[in-house]
């Protein structure tokens, strides 16, 4: 894995609904993409669709948008054979997966229900990688209770690890990714990018682009480059990170 500097790069965003885009045309060509589109039984993303196919026309049109996932936010309120349905239920509305996608499972904590087990990820992530072509990557951090001990019985599964004190961290990148073995980085969320109506955008820098040939094993993978000064936008004011999970 390459050794992070403490200024890390921009590869690509992360988005919900809480992340209203202001013009398309605007955002800069991102090679990796991800989206929010379901939680739970029953819950799509209402802007899930738009995005899913906006990116796909950033995709066509040769405006980055290399890789691009759904992300499914799981909860223990319901089963996964529910879950996993719901998801599919996404996916296939869009013809299913096509060359360059992917999907990633969200694992966080969700106010007023319990927390999601360590077999329950397990669980899931089985079920959908007989469901989906590859690897899932799993997004999550240290905070998420279960997460240690997930990640000592499952240190090869892809991970999306977000840690945002990193960026103050002289080490940068060195200390917790290595730890766990990142493949992509979530380093703020508090980026302002072009073409998006406010400031509160999670980005992302793929550390390890490997992974991706689980779903594409004949594939060229993009170069990882070098460590590169702060992007054009303004770097986090703030790292909400910690502060949430103590309010979580």
């Amino acid at each position: 894995m390459r050794v992070m500097a403490s200024t890390p790069d921009w590869d690509g965003p992360d988005i919900s609904h809480w992340n209203p885009i202001a013009n398309w045309d605007d955002i800069p060509a991102y090679d990796l993409w991800c989206m929010k589109a379901t939680e739970g039984k029953g819950f799509r993303s209402p802007v899930f669709d738009e995005n899913w196919n906006k990116v796909r026309e950033l995709k066509a049109a040769g405006k980055g948008a290399l890789y691009s996932g759904a992300y499914h936010w799981i909860r223990s309120d319901s089963t996964n054979a529910q879950q996993i349905k719901n998801l599919k239920r996404a996916i296939d509305d869009h013809g299913g997966l096509r060359h360059g996608e992917f999907i990633m499972l969200d694992w966080e904590t969700t106010p007023g229900i319990a927390n999601v087990t360590v077999a329950q990820v397990e669980d899931w992530i089985a079920r959908a990688e007989k469901e989906w072509p590859g690897r899932v990557i799993v997004y999550a951090s240290d905070w998420v209770p279960g997460f240690d001990e997930w990640r000592s019985k499952n240190p090869d599964t892809p991970l999306w690890y977000a840690n945002y004190r990193l960026v103050q961290d002289s080490r940068g990148g060195e200390a917790e990714t290595d730890k766990y073995g990142a493949d992509v980085w979530q380093w703020t969320s508090k980026a302002d990018v072009p073409g998006f109506a406010d400031d509160t955008i999670d980005m992302n820098d793929v550390l390890d682009w490997s992974w991706f040939k689980s779903l594409y094993p004949s594939e060229s993978l993009p170069p990882t480059p070098e460590p590169s000064p702060w992007p054009p936008y303004s770097p986090p004011s703030s790292y909400s990170l910690w502060p949430l999970a103590k309010d979580k």
